[in-house]
């Protein structure tokens, strides 16, 4: 076995799951080094994670949200957290977690924003209308924000003037005169356009908005029989893969307004994807506890990983596959640093999750 534990742990994969554990991985060409990243004896059946992203753009530190509205900050660099806060405001849990103008911004499941700043008399706050399944910042614009959810279609909101911009129109209604059901699920912002804001269903839709020309989508990709989770740009701006809640991963071209690509491996309702910004490679985690990342173009499973937690989160660093990290046909050799003993007694007093 390749003795990796004396390696500078540079992780290139973040996940967080169900448990509330988070864990940070490093893939090489012929192995892969597995630390547990947050102490597990201490998490509780309310510690879940619901939420990572990054807290720059220089990707320095990992903002971390769980289901009881608690938000931590994972510095990179000191491989520490660098601050732990509660973060209670509106219900449910945080389903979107960010920086506006610098501040930590967090947006709870019932729609409730709140911008925190270290003076109360500073901070904003914002009630939008409806249940938000996800929130998320346009990386161009600082003060715009997207989010939506079941019965709440797409929405865009200027936080710094507390006003929406924009607000979806749903498509016209089908052959029986029936509407379609709205549930928004995920959305990513295109930017290479500000104006493009893509978004996944519960009900099997992919679409993308151009919120300058119309309400309605530009484009609209039904899948039959799928529900989906996730959604995540790809590499070339055209494309986004999805993951749906019966294991099924798929791409699919705005320009061609089809499906083009699916992927094997998943057997688990899938929780999160992370597209890599600038390579063909993708990250997906799920319920059946595996971290996986394909190759976008050959559609080859590069990495699969069992991480023991039902996972929610994943994160890729822009450094993965830049550094000859990545050996398309090699087998990886997973090395945990953790003694599996630590989760026994954890686990047999954890409540189970559905």
């Amino acid at each position: 076995m390749t003795n990796l534990s004396k390696k500078p742990q540079d992780f290139n994969i973040f996940v967080a799951g169900k448990t509330g554990a988070f864990k940070g991985i490093k893939v090489e060409e012929n192995a892969a080094v597995v630390k547990n990243l947050q102490n597990v004896e201490i998490l509780k059946p309310d510690s879940e994670i619901s939420i990572l992203n990054w807290g720059d753009n220089n990707e320095t530190e990992i903002l971390i949200g769980t289901v009881n509205q608690i938000v931590k900050i994972y510095d990179i660099d000191f491989k520490a957290y660098s601050t732990s806060m509660e973060a209670k405001f509106g219900t449910g849990s945080i389903v979107g977690l960010t920086r506006i103008n610098g501040s930590i911004t967090t947006c709870s499941k019932s729609g409730h924003i709140k911008i925190w700043k270290c003076k109360k008399t500073e901070e904003l706050e914002l009630i939008t209308e409806g249940n938000v399944s996800k929130m998320k910042k346009c990386p161009n614009r600082d003060g715009i924000i997207g989010l939506g959810g079941e019965k709440n279609d797409l929405k865009l909101w200027d936080v710094n003037k507390k006003c929406k911009v924009f607000c979806a129109k749903n498509v016209k209604k089908d052959s029986l005169e029936l509407e379609i059901p709205i549930w928004v699920t995920d959305l990513t912002f295109l930017p290479n356009n500000e104006n493009l804001v893509a978004v996944s269903t519960r009900h099997g839709h992919i679409r993308l908005y151009d919120t300058k020309a119309q309400r309605r989508p530009v484009v609209n990709i039904t899948v039959e029989n799928q529900s989906f989770n996730a959604i995540s740009l790809c590499n070339n701006n055209n494309q986004v893969v999805v993951g749906s809640t019966t294991g099924h991963l798929m791409v699919a071209d705005f320009r061609e307004k089809k499906v083009v690509h699916r992927y094997k491996g998943p057997i688990g309702s899938i929780r999160d994807v992370y597209a890599h910004s600038e390579l063909p490679y993708f990250a997906s985690v799920g319920l059946d506890r595996y971290l996986r990342i394909h190759h976008l173009e050959t559609r080859r499973l590069l990495h699969e990983q069992y991480l023991k937690v039902r996972l929610n989160c994943v994160l890729m660093t822009s450094a993965y596959g830049k550094n000859s990290d990545i050996n398309e046909d090699q087998n990886i050799e997973c090395v945990d640093l953790e003694s599996d003993n630590e989760y026994n007694e954890l686990f047999s007093n954890m409540e189970s999750f559905t």
